[in-house]
């Protein structure tokens, strides 16, 4: 049985967020991460998990991702 992951990505996306709003960041640096695992082809969470990653000190954590995420210095 196959799943659509759209519904749980965007849940954990909103989850994200709402934590990051709330400043519990590392809460929304996991969901940043597993969203991004879940839809890396979503533009924004790219965005998103590698800020909150730098934030926390975490960027080296994720740099191996660097080269299939779109940071917001791609974008300028």
């Amino acid at each position: 049985v196959q799943t659509c992951a759209l519904p749980i990505s965007f849940a954990r996306y909103l989850s994200a967020i709402l934590y990051e709003a709330e400043g519990e960041f590392n809460d929304a640096y996991v969901d940043y991460k597993k969203t991004y695992e879940l839809e890396p082809s979503y533009l924004p969470v790219g965005a998103d998990l590698w800020r909150m990653a730098s934030a926390l000190g975490l960027a080296a954590m994720i740099f191996p991702l660097r080269e299939t995420i779109i940071t917001p210095s791609d974008n300028a």
